[in-house]
Formats: C-alpha cells, sequence, structure tokens
C-alpha cells in the first residue's frame, strides 16, 4: 500500500505518477493526469484539494443537485492506495455535516462507477466545530443498516435500542434484558467504534445498559434465571436421593442382589438332559 498526500509538493511517489486516475494493466496501478497534478502557481493548496475532488464527482457523474449543496467546501486530503487487491480509501475533509442520505448517494455513485478501476472506500473528516452528538446522531440509522450485514442475527431488538451521547461516550440503552445479553454477545459496543472510526474517524466510546424504565424488569428478569438455577440443582439433589441405595436398617446389612428371585428348585449338574428347555442348578461359577 502507498498513500498520496495531496499537498501542495508532497506526495509518496513521484509527481510523474500523481495522475488522474488509476487504471488496472499488468496487476500494476498506473496513474493518469490530472486528478492528483496540478500547477503550484494556478491555484492554493486547499484549492488544489478541492479542484481533485471536483474532478473525481465530475468523473463518477455526480448529480450538481448533490455537488452544489453539499460539497463545495469538501477536499481530498489523502488517499491509501493497495496494489495488491486494488482498493483505494479516499480522505475527504469538510466543515459541514452531509447528510445521511447524501452521504450514502454520494458514495454508491462514485464506487458503481469506478468499480472497474477499484474498490472505493471513504473517510469523512470532519471539522472540530462538528460534535461527536452531531456526527453519531446523523449517520446512526446507516450504523443499523451496516450492522445488520456485519454482525449475524442483529434483527429488530438493535433498531429498538435508543441512544444518547455525552462528549464521545455513546449511552444505547436497549428495551429489555435479552436485548441487552444478545448485544453484549454479538460486541455491539465494539460495532459501533468501528463503524465511526473507520467510516468518519471519530473515536467513541460505548456503554451497553437496559432503558431505565426497565430497569426493574431486568432485576426481575436476573432474579428469575437465579430462582430457576436454584429450582435445577433441587431436582436433580432430590432425583440423586431418589435413585441412592436404602440405609441399613436396625443394624442389618443391606443384602446386595444382581438379577431378581429365583423360585424353582435346583438340580444336580448330573441330571441334566439335552430336552431340557429350562432348568435351575446352584454352584459357584467358573468365571
Amino acid at each position: 500500500m502507498f498513500i498520496l498526500n495531496v499537498q501542495k509538493g508532497r506526495f509518496s511517489e513521484p509527481k510523474s505518477d500523481i495522475m488522474n486516475y488509476f487504471v488496472i494493466k499488468d496487476e500494476l496501478f498506473e496513474l493518469q493526469r490530472p486528478l492528483f497534478e496540478y500547477g503550484e502557481e494556478e491555484m492554493t493548496d486547499v484549492q488544489g484539494k478541492r479542484t481533485r475532488l471536483e474532478l473525481l464527482m465530475k468523473q463518477a457523474e455526480v448529480p450538481a443537485s448533490l455537488v452544489d449543496p453539499y460539497f463545495l467546501d469538501g477536499y481530498i486530503d489523502q488517499v491509501e492506495v493497495s496494489r495488491g487487491n486494488r482498493e483505494w480509501k479516499i480522505t475527504i475533509r469538510k466543515q459541514t455535516l452531509v447528510p445521511a442520505q447524501v452521504y450514502r448517494t454520494f458514495c454508491l455513485r462514485i464506487q458503481e462507477r469506478m468499480q472497474h478501476i477499484a474498490k472505493i472506500a471513504f473517510l469523512f473528516q470532519y471539522e472540530q466545530d462538528l460534535t461527536a452528538e452531531q456526527i453519531v446522531t446523523e449517520y446512526w440509522k446507516l450504523f443499523l443498516e451496516w450492522v445488520q450485514r456485519e454482525v449475524p442475527s442483529v434483527n429488530g431488538w438493535m433498531a429498538k435500542a435508543g441512544y444518547e451521547i455525552e462528549d464521545n461516550l455513546v449511552t444505547v440503552a436497549l428495551v429489555d434484558a435479552m436485548a441487552l445479553e444478545l448485544a453484549r454477545k454479538k460486541n455491539i459496543d465494539k460495532a459501533i467504534t468501528t463503524f465511526y472510526d473507520n467510516y468518519f474517524g471519530l473515536e467513541v466510546r460505548v456503554k451497553l445498559q437496559v432503558a431505565e424504565n426497565n430497569v426493574e424488569a431486568y432485576e426481575e428478569f436476573q432474579q428469575r434465571i437465579a430462582e430457576e438455577e436454584r429450582e435445577v440443582i433441587q431436582r436433580m439433589m432430590e432425583s440423586m436421593e431418589a435413585e441412592a441405595p436404602p440405609e441399613e436398617d436396625d443394624g442389618e446389612a443391606v443384602k446386595l442382589q444382581i438379577g431378581y428371585d429365583i423360585k424353582d428348585q435346583p438340580i444336580p449338574l448330573q441330571e441334566l438332559q439335552d430336552e431340557e428347555k429350562r432348568v435351575t442348578i446352584q454352584g459357584p461359577s467358573s468365571a
């Protein structure tokens, strides 16, 4: 992987390689002008970065109805290129928040139009004027869609969860105790931190809990589980006692017996005849 830091006069690769887009040929990337190439005398650093974003959007035919209201303040800050698996990660910096649906349309449009060249992922980094609460809230529904694709068996119980943000702490309130147990088992807290870090460069902490109005229900749930465990243990103990041999009565030893009582009278072995179907004999076993 190499990184193109789109700062005036500074590139990880020679400037002759900084060009319009990547063409896959013989498993190598060739860079063609002018997406990353610009004249220093013609534009400032930020202007150059914005021009590169404009060229990318023009090449992907992003409609003007998206560009003008939402991307005039944006620019490409960095491009990470993986030669082996043909992946780009484009970092876009902005001052204003892009609505979730516009963000989705923008990303899908460019990914679809450029898929013959590379698999593209975006990292949107917003200026510090935007708070964690604004970013988390705006893209929460996109997170819910993403987590249902990435984590097996995350269904309606996660969509019903509420959340609150204070500083960089996201408190997720699950509807009941069962949903909380599932969220912990599925590592939903880690999924939240991964999503916002990978797509928005936002570091958050996550706390999972039952919604405040369901705290009593959660405690009852825990008590019910404990009671059920006690009942199971009690039944096991009673079953073991029922299967145990009876204790000695009046000092007499309990006679160990295998099989059942035989009431027929035994006969000597010399009296056995071939036609006998059933006989009773008595004596020590050769085994």
